[in-house]
């Protein structure tokens, strides 16, 4: 089983949300009002030098390849890097429940 971290700016909350429905994931979270710096843009911390701020998804994924294509060809299609879904995962070792 892999957990996959996805975070992105607010603005793409409703193209990462098409993109779990789309993908069919069952297991997710979703955070929002996240305050963030992030590789490759602009700090979101919510204050006014800083506007803005972060969702995040937590998804607990058999196969992950559907949701990772999605993400990729989203972030391929927006060349604005302020806009790209960051994705990281990894490797759930045990579950319990």
């Amino acid at each position: 089983m892999k957990m996959i971290y996805c975070i992105y700016n607010v603005s793409v909350a409703e193209v990462m949300e098409h993109i779990l429905q789309n993908t069919n994931e069952k297991n997710f979270q979703v955070y929002d009002n996240v305050l963030a710096k992030t590789a490759g843009s602009l700090p979101r911390f919510n204050t006014p030098v800083w506007p803005g701020y972060n969702q995040t998804a937590m998804v607990q994924t058999e196969d992950e390849t559907n949701l990772i294509k999605a993400i990729c060809a989203h972030n391929l299609r927006e060349s604005d890097v302020n806009e790209q879904i960051l994705v990281y995962s990894w490797t759930i070792e045990q579950r319990v429940g």
